[in-house]
């Protein structure tokens, strides 16, 4: 789950995420060293937005993105580690539209 909140144009967007780390075992003994862990790790994301999940001008917005961090390094202790993010994030109107007949009207197709 993700959300943002926006002062402009105003509103949360909001969704599902699916995040990943990629960290290199250089030497393939399926273990993961220190070294191998500060070495050039790999963020990558993508954003599905959800229209129940957003409010304001993102009230009935449907969208997806994606991000990447490009290359970082794990540091000690792990409480310090800070990542920047680069992606976009693409919405689009979903609400769908409704008749505004009344119900007998769609019934007398049918008759």
């Amino acid at each position: 789950m993700f959300g943002y909140d926006t002062t402009a144009p105003g509103g949360l967007v909001a969704g599902s995420a699916s995040f990943t780390i990629m960290v290199r075992d250089d030497n393939g003994d399926g273990v993961l060293s220190q070294t191998e862990k500060h070495g050039n790790c790999q963020f990558t994301a993508t954003f599905a937005v959800d229209p129940d999940q957003g409010n304001g001008v993102f009230d009935d917005m449907c969208g997806y993105g994606a991000a990447t961090s490009g290359n970082f390094r794990f540091v000690n202790p792990p409480g310090t580690n800070q990542i920047m993010i680069f992606g976009d994030l693409h919405t689009y109107d979903c609400e769908q539209p409704v008749e505004g007949l009344p119900w007998s009207w769609i019934k007398a197709l049918y008759l």
